[in-house]
């Protein structure tokens, strides 16, 4: 993005003074710093994180701790409490001056990532497969570490990194475009965002956007597109859908525990075929390799008289053996039957894509009643029961209902 005069004349100003300091330094035999750091390399950017870096306390419902988002197995929540919620809506959200006090404030390891750096592409991982600048992944970076710091479940951290994908490319913007839209974000001072100072602050800008998608009620429930629409208002609601795959993977990586199979070939095809009906009526029996059918009242379908009678959609195994239908995997319609037939998997070894299966009696895989699809970290998408839609649940892992009744995955 071209800057303005003021920011030029400041550039030029600090590249004088790097060239003193580094004249300097040259005359130096040597220095000694008194300050240590540990250096994170993420996908090819090295994060400087202080060493002395607090911990932050996790909600039941939000996503393992940076480390875990992948693996299931690695940093169980340190602490519970109550996700912020609230129902109004995105836009009735009073602005102000200064973040607020429950909101993050951390300058999250990365810095700032102010537009004008280098616009070559970062190596490795997702940088290289996306084609990503180093500028580009450390404001990725920083948003995600906002959301870790408020505890926001990796889908709100997934549809922040969409969003800035869709409206910035992820280049903190310092220029305005349509009208007073600025920064990673493209959020307007005029209506109520911030100054112009602040929402070109990647950390404030961050911080206002989780606090208007936490606004949202419902919104883990919501597909993506549905969910950054609710808190942007663009003129083209549709836009953010094409985004999640990139933002998944992003997510993955810069949470410092890569997602191999998240983002890339079959698991990510059979996730993004569940995904696509997020909103979906649960119905007991519903579901196909085509997708979601009217669903029945018994097993052998012949009483009217239920709700599944009269709503398409699907049921839990429904839902599964149409996603595994999208890579030519056939599955019977049943939770018990698919458990049979496939390859079990511990809770060690789960990847994404994989099945969950849950059991009133862990010792007896017959009564299982229930399946869904892992999206790594804990996280499912699933149908659940008569009267939800189909879904993402968070929490997986701590929660008093799935948590206990968890009893393998399955994997064709």
């Amino acid at each position: 993005m071209a800057a303005d005069t003021e920011a030029g004349t400041g550039v030029a100003n600090r590249a004088r003074t790097a060239v003193t300091i580094a004249a300097a330094a040259s005359a130096l035999t040597f220095a000694l710093i008194p300050v240590f750091f540990a250096v994170v390399l993420v996908g090819g950017v090295s994060v400087m994180l202080n060493a002395g870096a607090a911990q932050h306390a996790v909600d039941k419902k939000a996503a393992a701790p940076a480390g875990s988002v992948c693996n299931p197995g690695a940093g169980q929540p340190t602490a519970t409490g109550t996700q912020a919620t609230a129902t109004a809506s995105a836009s009735a959200a009073a602005p102000a001056s200064t973040p607020p006090a429950t909101l993050a404030t951390t300058p999250p390891s990365g810095g700032r990532g102010a537009a004008g750096q280098s616009t070559t592409v970062a190596s490795g991982g997702v940088a290289a497969q996306y084609g990503l600048t180093a500028e580009q992944m450390q404001n990725a970076s920083t948003i995600i570490q906002v959301g870790q710091q408020l505890t926001v479940p990796t889908y709100g951290q997934v549809i922040a990194i969409a969003t800035a994908l869709q409206e910035s490319s992820l280049i903190n913007s310092t220029v305005a475009n349509d009208h007073d839209s600025l920064g990673l974000f493209q959020q307007r001072p005029s209506q109520g965002w911030g100054t112009p100072e602040q929402v070109t602050d990647p950390i404030y800008a961050s911080n206002r956007f989780y606090k208007a998608l936490l606004a949202v009620s419902g919104w883990q429930g919501m597909a993506l597109t549905d969910a950054a629409q609710a808190v942007q208002h663009s003129g083209l609601p549709w836009a953010y859908a094409k985004w999640e795959t990139e933002a998944r993977a992003i997510v993955g990586q810069l949470a410092n525990n890569p997602c191999p199979n998240l983002g890339t070939g079959s698991a990510q095809t059979v996730i993004q075929a569940a995904e696509h009906w997020i909103g979906t009526p649960y119905s007991w029996g519903g579901g196909d390799a085509h997708g979601p059918t009217v669903g029945k009242c018994t097993q052998d379908g012949d009483s009217p008289n239920c709700p599944a009678a009269t709503t398409v959609g699907f049921d839990c195994s429904g839902l599964t053996l149409y996603a595994y239908a999208q890579i030519n995997v056939i599955l019977p319609h049943g939770a018990y039957d698919q458990y049979k037939m496939l390859q079990k998997i511990d809770r060690a070894h789960l990847q994404p894509g994989d099945l969950l299966y849950y059991a009133t009696d862990l010792k007896n895989p017959a009564t299982i009643h229930h399946v869904t699809i892992y999206l790594g970290g804990d996280q499912m998408v699933e149908a659940a029961k008569t009267g939800t839609n189909v879904r993402i649940t968070s929490g997986i892992w701590t929660d008093d209902y799935y948590a206990p009744q968890f009893i393998a995955g399955g994997r064709p």
